[in-house]
């Protein structure tokens, strides 16, 4: 008779107790948290028969991409605050992949998405800061050589990985675009001063590289 009023209950394992804690903390964005327990959970994978490990294959595979997929989301928060732009690049490339295979909890997709975005972001700029510099210490050089034709040339160069830096900048560059344009004045005076004194040296455009 109280098998009919009662429904029994079959008692969980630990695995499937800490796989309920660990999704109840990702969805509360406890990521650290999640992280700190995993190898408990692991573990407790790991001690389970073969035929429940079939049963729980595919939630032990997500959890695991997802912490993955977490560790390599911190580390490149961390790099991006360097300069070696191949670990940077390695970093989003990663990211990228792993995220582009899994669908997990939403709110750590979020995260890893959001931040994601911010470092490609700041990826972006970067690049296009050393492509500046180096373009600038180019039309520098080219001054002191007196060769302001040439300079001119390479110019153009440097306004476009400004304007490269403008689109992934989160402050204004106004100033250095002031002098940016200071600059050009003063090659664009030196250069009518030259011609007063012979023909500009020859000089062959280097191509830019796309990127």
């Amino acid at each position: 008779m109280f098998e009919f009023l009662f429904k029994w209950k079959k008692k969980k394992s630990k695995f499937e107790i800490l796989l309920t804690k660990f999704n109840s903390d990702l969805n509360k964005k406890r990521f650290d948290k999640s992280l700190s327990k995993y190898v408990e959970l692991r573990n407790s994978y790991d001690s389970l028969d073969m035929e429940k490990k079939e049963e729980f294959d595919d939630s032990f595979s997500l959890v695991r991409e997802q912490m993955i997929l977490y560790m390599k989301m911190k580390e490149l928060s961390i790099s991006i605050l360097g300069n070696d732009l191949e670990l940077i690049k390695s970093g989003l490339n990663l990211v990228f992949e792993i995220r582009s295979r899994i669908e997990g909890i939403p709110k750590l997709m979020n995260f890893v998405d959001k931040n994601y975005r911010y470092c490609s972001k700041v990826y972006q700029y970067k690049l296009a800061r050393k492509e500046f510099n180096s373009k600038l210490s180019e039309v520098h050089t080219l001054i002191r050589e007196r060769s302001f034709d040439n300079a001119l040339i390479e110019f153009k160069d440097l306004l476009f990985y400004f304007k490269e830096m403008e689109k992934y900048s989160t402050s204004s560059n106004v100033g250095l675009y002031s002098k940016l344009i200071d600059l050009k004045e003063h090659i664009n005076l030196n250069l009518l001063e030259s011609k007063a004194y012979g023909e500009p040296a020859k000089y062959k455009k280097v191509k830019r590289k796309k990127k």
